[in-house]
């Protein structure tokens, strides 16, 4: 009788070890081919990049984002990997904080890399001031709001439980039910497509402009003088 309450207990304590490392090896599993493809990535960036391009605002920007996502792919890896190794010896409540710190912050970022794309369809140089804040004023005002949120979740989070094991509890809990984290993602949703919605309206804008300079006809005339030059050649 006492070897099977024996066996019923370590299986339990069995069955509670795979449960308690599932969410961990999960994100190991998925950030670290990840993080191996960012590194690669960053590589090839700056090996077919030239001088000229490594000065662009832009580029700077990239790698900078790439950066960003690389030490949350580290930190991640430290605190899943002590989860699984040392379970009963959970890492720093600071570097657990960082962790979360640099996962919901940095999308703010890369979303703000891209209206880059709206300046090189307006550009300061020639673009009217009172124009640039009919434009950029939702996304601003979107991204800062986010901001806004994202402390607010950041700061309701860390004051709701003592330790990491009860922040990763609540975490798990109430992820997809936080309004902080609901609002942020609608907030992400809605500057999205603003910068789609823009992009593709000057794009439009741009290819109507362009048949009008060059209509149609002078179009295809081109086109046929051209794949004449080819066909002699």
């Amino acid at each position: 009788m006492s070897h099977l309450a024996n066996s019923t207990v370590r299986e339990a304590i069995i069955t509670s070890f795979v449960q308690d490392i599932r969410a961990p090896l999960t994100f190991i599993t998925v950030v670290t081919p990840l993080c191996a493809c960012l590194v690669t990535l960053l590589v090839v960036l700056f090996v077919f990049s030239t001088v000229e391009s490594r000065r662009r605002l832009i580029f700077r920007l990239n790698v900078i984002a790439i950066c960003f996502a690389l030490i949350l792919g580290v930190l991640s890896f430290i605190v899943s990997g002590n989860a699984i190794l040392r379970p009963f010896s959970p890492v720093s409540e600071s570097l657990y904080a960082a962790t979360i710190i640099f996962a919901m912050f940095p999308p703010v970022f890369y979303d703000s890399i891209l209206l880059t794309r709206l300046l090189a369809l307006y550009p300061t140089e020639t673009t009217s001031l009172s124009t640039l804040v009919r434009i950029l004023a939702f996304p601003m005002c979107v991204k800062c709001g986010r901001l806004v949120v994202l402390s607010l979740y950041i700061h309701q989070y860390l004051i709701s439980a003592p330790g990491v094991a009860p922040l990763t509890v609540q975490a798990e809990i109430t992820w997809f039910r936080n309004p902080y984290v609901i609002t942020e993602w609608t907030l992400q949703m809605f500057d999205n497509l603003y910068g789609d919605f823009r992009s593709s309206r000057v794009s439009s804008h741009s290819e109507q402009l362009f048949l009008r300079v060059f209509p149609l006809q002078t179009v295809h005339s081109i086109c046929i003088h051209k794949s004449a030059e080819i066909n002699i050649g």
